[in-house]
């Protein structure tokens, strides 16, 4: 759980960082990132609940 969480944090934290570093460009990357860490952080709560 602490491990699939910080993997989730850290994807956040790069994708904020690309869009502040790249500028416009980066909105795109970070949105992409972001929606990643959300299906990722889903995928393995739902094995979690089985």
């Amino acid at each position: 759980k602490v491990k699939d969480r910080t993997i989730v944090a850290i994807i956040s934290i790069v994708a904020i960082t690309f869009m502040v570093y790249i500028g416009h460009n980066g909105a795109m990357i970070s949105l992409l990132a972001i929606i990643m860490g959300f299906y990722f952080g889903r995928e393995t709560g739902d094995q979690e609940v089985e």
